[in-house]
């Protein structure tokens, strides 16, 4: 009998040591009385590994619950919102700049314009030759100068306003 007994002796997981029984439930692996403590050990630092995880978890719920601005995702959209704000400010002031470019172009044309209509007008009063057709024309003139200088059509932004003359 007692060969059967030994030919069904069982070595430990651990130690490959053939004394006592001690089976884990959780993982049915079977220990020796010293390597079931060492199981039980190592059991108790995981468990230490996921109180610690809980902590931080249950932190982290505790400040978004008391400061909900400092949620993931709530800085995110800041995130998403100050870069949308700073991409429309260097937008706008590239608008900014090609229109004062325009802007002064057209000046420019607006001041030659009227310096050619003064020269007519002073012509005229010089040499005291002129029509009331010359009056119409230089009365046109102004009147267009006036329109073109509240409402330049020469002028053209993208996006926003596209007057042509």
């Amino acid at each position: 009998m007692t060969s059967s007994m030994e030919s069904t002796t069982i070595l430990w997981i651990l130690c490959n040591n053939a004394k006592g029984i001690y089976t884990c439930a959780g993982c049915s692996q079977i220990f020796c009385p010293r390597d079931s403590i060492d199981h039980r050990n190592e059991l108790n630092v995981q468990l230490e590994e996921v109180a610690v995880a809980h902590d931080l978890v249950q932190q982290t719920l505790n400040q978004q619950t008391k400061d909900p601005q400092q949620h993931l995702l709530i800085k995110k959209i800041n995130q998403w919102e100050k870069k949308s704000i700073d991409m429309i400010r260097q937008t706008a002031e590239r608008a900014r700049n090609e229109l004062l470019i325009g802007a002064t172009q057209h000046t420019t044309q607006m001041k030659q314009k009227l310096q050619m209509l003064s020269n007519e007008l002073r012509q005229g009063r010089e040499k005291d030759d002129f029509s009331e057709i010359d009056l119409q024309q230089w009365t046109k003139k102004l009147e267009e100068l006036k329109k073109e200088l509240i409402n330049p059509t020469t002028i053209c932004y993208q996006h926003l306003h596209c007057s042509s003359g």
